[in-house]
């Protein structure tokens, strides 16, 4: 593993979430309740379990595995407000200080620590 990779989906997942954002907005697009709370299923997911062994048995792999499980729910959850035509609600709930913002920061910070120790 690269750290050019770690940047890469760190900057996936900032994609994946305007992506979230534009359907709780518009209240359609590709997304689902049931998508969206898997964490396996986004780029990020995708290539966090993809990671080897090794990589897996990293204690930073395991935090950010966490993190991202517990995002894609809160991810899901507004979503979910969204489709019960509380889009406000669900906007809201993105911004600075929700559950949504801080999971996605805690994120973002252990993958640039976990990035900070490669090579």
């Amino acid at each position: 593993m690269h750290s050019e990779e770690i940047k890469n989906t760190i900057g996936a997942h900032g994609i994946w979430k305007q992506r979230l954002r534009r359907a709780i907005e518009s209240g359609n697009g590709d997304f689902t309740v049931d998508k969206i709370k898997v964490d396996h299923q986004c780029d990020f997911g995708k290539w966090l379990h993809s990671l080897s062994s090794d990589e897996k048995n990293s204690p930073h792999w395991h935090n950010i595995q966490q993190l991202h499980a517990k995002f894609h729910i809160e991810a899901a959850r507004l979503f979910e407000l969204a489709t019960q035509g509380k889009q406000q609600e669900a906007l809201d709930a993105m911004l600075i200080g929700g559950d949504f913002a801080r999971l996605s920061g805690q994120l973002t910070m252990a993958m640039v620590k976990w990035k900070s120790t490669i090579t």
